[in-house]
């Protein structure tokens, strides 16, 4: 009798054990893995935006990507697609100036905002917002820009000159 209680003992214990396999096995599955994706696109740069398509006031930190549904030459624009929120980092530093005209560099951007409805910037494109501040921000203008607002700033400081500097460009990054 003792022999047979160690035997149904032990099965036992791999019984439960392989239902304690298969439970997470199964867990696992439902699981997805989310990747970095590397993009080479164009990416340039604005300032003086107020609100962005998302409804939040535009920040130093923020960027616009296509909005959903774009045809970029007969396909479809999958970054249209991103939430708002959705991080990229560049891959080199991005020069900007704060509200008293001292540089400092940001690699990290977040999607608040679309444009290029037309594509005219081809897939992947991402356009960075450099700001609003402005010294004499009374005159408060930026190519590109359907809705300028400003905030006062120093010593120069003129985050359009920054963003038209910035340019037009080839560049990469990481979503």
């Amino acid at each position: 009798m003792e022999r047979f209680l160690k035997h149904t003992d032990k099965a036992r214990f791999i019984v439960i054990c392989l239902i304690v396999a298969s439970t997470v096995y199964a867990s696992l599955s439902f699981v997805s893995t989310v990747r970095a994706a590397h993009y080479t696109a164009t990416v340039t740069g604005y300032a003086f935006g107020y609100k962005g398509a998302s409804g939040q006031v535009l920040q130093q930190w923020h960027f616009a990507n296509h909005p959903p549904g774009t045809q970029c030459g007969g396909q479809r624009d999958p970054s249209g697609d991103w939430p708002w929120g959705t991080k990229i980092v560049m891959d080199n530093p991005v020069p900007q100036r704060d509200q008293l005209n001292n540089p400092y560099t940001r690699r990290a951007f977040y999607l608040y905002d679309n444009g290029d409805s037309a594509c005219t910037q081809g897939m992947y494109w991402a356009d960075l917002h450099f700001g609003r501040y402005k010294m004499w921000w009374y005159t408060c203008a930026c190519p590109g820009t359907p809705n300028p607002a400003c905030e006062p700033g120093w010593n120069g400081v003129n985050n359009c000159q920054d963003a038209t500097n910035f340019g037009t460009g080839t560049r990469g990054y990481t979503k």
